[in-house]
């Protein structure tokens, strides 16, 4: 049977038993690759085409099989330092990567959590291979506004992808390794969240540093974070991002419980 390129999901499955949701969910994951599939071009076609066929998908309400088809074609792209400052593929990698941010909030709404997630742990993984080839690319292809723009775009996202996902201790690490002039305010409340809550890195605002198990770790962990943000000289942070910055400079200095 033909399956018509206007249906995103067999919507005619419901809970008719107990079993019925999981059904429901798994159908639901392989219909978007049917979907995909047919509408997704295949390697004859230029990113131009892909692009419009991806954001048409994502237009529609069926940015799973959107992000799915881009997630397919940013795998195969080797960069080389003129299409790294392609505009299109600029485009192209910022456009998947917030597909999937639509597939995760489109899946989460509709209760298919696991399948949700899947789409978050895609988009941190097109957002860190743009900005890992941005990094690894010579000064001179850095210095195009437009590339730099994007990778602290992606950066920014992939921050919060990492948040939604609870990797905390994953962020704080990634970010510590990153030049402070890709890391945007957006990051930083991320990477804050992560390193305020360095016993379990849970994210847990509310923990008292001072009472942690292991001092040591965190106050490495928070070190990191305020070694970065004093190179931000440009950045201009919230005034509760400020205060909290704050108290972590007291906590780390000299006479602060966790520099005992």
């Amino acid at each position: 049977m033909k399956i018509p390129k206007c249906v995103d999901r067999p919507r005619f499955i419901r809970v008719f038993s107990p079993g019925g949701r999981m059904i429901a969910a798994v159908l639901s994951f392989f219909w978007a690759f049917a979907v995909m599939a047919e509408a997704c071009p295949d390697g004859d076609a230029s990113l131009v085409q892909v692009r419009n066929v991806i954001n048409d998908l994502g237009k529609s309400g069926r940015a799973p099989a959107g992000a799915e088809c881009g997630y397919g074609w940013a795998e195969g792209i080797n960069f080389d330092k003129p299409s790294l400052t392609d505009q299109v593929l600029i485009s192209f990698f910022l456009e998947v990567a917030d597909l999937h941010r639509q597939a995760y909030l489109k899946r989460l709404a509709e209760g298919y959590v696991a399948i949700a997630n899947s789409y978050l742990d895609k988009e941190i993984a097109v957002r860190e291979k743009f900005i890992e080839q941005v990094l690894a690319a010579d000064d001179e292809t850095r210095k195009s506004e437009s590339l730099q723009r994007a990778t602290v775009k992606h950066l920014s996202a992939m921050a919060t992808a990492y948040v939604k996902r609870k990797k905390y201790a994953e962020i704080a690490e990634y970010l510590s390794q990153k030049p402070t002039n890709i890391i945007d305010h957006e990051a930083v409340r991320a990477w804050l969240q992560a390193v305020s809550s360095c016993d379990k890195f849970d994210g847990d605002p509310n923990v008292n540093l001072c009472a942690v198990k292991d001092r040591q770790i965190c106050q490495k962990t928070i070190s990191d974070f305020l070694a970065s943000v004093d190179e931000m000289k440009s950045q201009l942070f919230s005034s509760k991002t400020g205060r909290e910055i704050a108290v972590l400079r007291r906590l780390t200095a000299d006479g602060g419980c966790l520099n005992d």
